[in-house]
């Protein structure tokens, strides 16, 4: 049910202005007649062997504190910008013929085609959905962890006292937490509960997998629900670090610089021990490029390459603003791309579209595993201009919620069968 109390919804204007000074990547580009996107404030990337082009523009960029990105496959090199916004910095490079790009964010979960479910809704007793809940929590405690192994990164899973039905079975096999924050007569923070819904999904559609949830310390978010990001960087480290993980691979702290080190040496441990690398891997995050013709992920690509080439399966959401455009890292022709269908088997209003989506899965109304508890606790939902949607509990550990990234570990669970 939607409702409201006492307690004023913020502003877009209040929401961005809490993005901004509390997660310096959140910075929209304001390309006109262009999709906006998300980069990090204060850096580039530029083809190294392009850097001594730059000539008069020289003053803008700090050359000489470039820190190569290994493996990028045009040789990026990340500089910092000065008093120019970097999407103009970026177009005029690129005007001179230079191979510049944005240091780009992927998004978790925004909608810019607001409808009723764009937050998670609770289920009451009765409902239409009620069956699917009933079925869902019946699943999940017969999980087995006897299958294929399915690696998600997203929000992490809520811990056994604010989600239990997913902890129940066994197919949960490691998590790292969501962090759910106090609840009683407070808004939930953005997207908690994201990738412990991602994990439901794989669960109820597979209950024989073997789920590995995991949280990047890189994610950014706003307390009002806004949105959740994760840098090009961000998703690298994460990447490797999960890949060291599954295989058992010892390392250090891991940086943008150093995570494709990581992952090649985790590669060469499960191909050298002989172990099945994860069949699955689930990304419900998504975000378009500067411009044509760029790679988006100078950072992230090479990683999951490392997945790719030992024969993972990786699933990614196409996003939901209801664009052509491609969206990254689903549109690389390597990863499937997938897009979401509503009750009639039709293109969802709100899913990304285009010869760059592989796959359409459901992903209206679709239920699995939520918080449970906070019976006054709204997710608030807000994206400018004073565009926002509210849900308020009581929560009882499910809930029905609509998106891209949703239909993603539906196409997960069909690959890991």
């Amino acid at each position: 049910m939607t409702g409201s109390d006492s307690r004023p919804l913020p502003t877009a204007d209040e929401v961005i202005a809490e993005l901004e000074s509390g997660a310096p990547v959140l910075k929209t580009s304001g390309r006109p007649g262009g999709q906006d996107y998300y980069f990090v404030d204060g850096e580039l990337t530029i083809a190294s062997n392009q850097l001594a082009r730059i000539g008069d523009l020289g003053d803008l960029v700090d050359v000489d504190n470039a820190v190569e990105a290994p493996g990028s496959s045009h040789t990026s090199v990340p500089v910092r910008a000065r008093g120019r916004s970097v999407p103009s910095l970026v177009d005029e490079l690129r005007a001179r013929g230079i191979d510049a790009s944005p240091h780009h964010v992927m998004v978790l979960g925004r909608h810019t085609q607001f409808g009723p479910h764009d937050a998670p809704m609770p289920i009451a007793a009765g409902s239409p959905l009620d069956p699917l809940k009933i079925q869902a929590a019946q699943i999940l405690n017969g999980t087995t962890g006897a299958g294929s192994d399915v690696v998600i990164i997203d929000t992490g899973v809520l811990p056994p006292g604010r989600s239990p039905d997913i902890h129940a079975g066994k197919g949960l096999v490691y998590t790292e937490t969501d962090p759910p924050g106090a609840l009683s007569g407070k808004r939930i923070k953005a997207y908690v509960g994201h990738g412990t819904f991602v994990a439901g999904i794989v669960l109820i559609n597979e209950p024989t997998a073997r789920v590995f949830a995991f949280r990047p310390k890189e994610l950014a978010g706003s307390s009002n629900g806004a949105t959740m990001t994760l840098s090009d960087g961000g998703l690298a480290v994460a990447l490797a670090r999960a890949l060291a993980h599954m295989a058992g691979t010892s390392h250090g702290a891991i940086t943008k610089q150093t995570a494709l080190t990581v992952a090649q040496a985790a590669a060469t441990d499960i191909r050298t021990s002989g172990q099945a690398p994860p069949k699955v891997l689930n990304l419900s995050l998504a975000g378009p490029a500067h411009a044509p013709g760029i790679n988006p992920l100078v950072y992230s690509r090479p990683v999951l390459n490392e997945w790719i080439a030992l024969g993972v399966e990786v699933v990614a959401a196409a996003g939901n603003e209801h664009r052509e455009d491609p969206h990254y890292p689903a549109a690389y022709p390597d990863v499937t791309g997938v897009g979401a269908l509503n009750e009639l088997g039709t293109i969802a209003d709100f899913s990304n579209y285009g010869s760059w989506v592989n796959a359409y899965v459901e992903g209206v109304d679709v239920v699995s595993s939520y918080l449970k508890g906070g019976n006054n606790t709204s997710f608030v939902e807000v994206q400018p201009p004073s565009r926002r949607v509210r849900s308020d509990g009581p929560w009882d550990g499910f809930a029905a919620w609509s998106g891209t990234s949703f239909a993603t570990p539906r196409m997960a669970a069909i690959l890991a069968k």
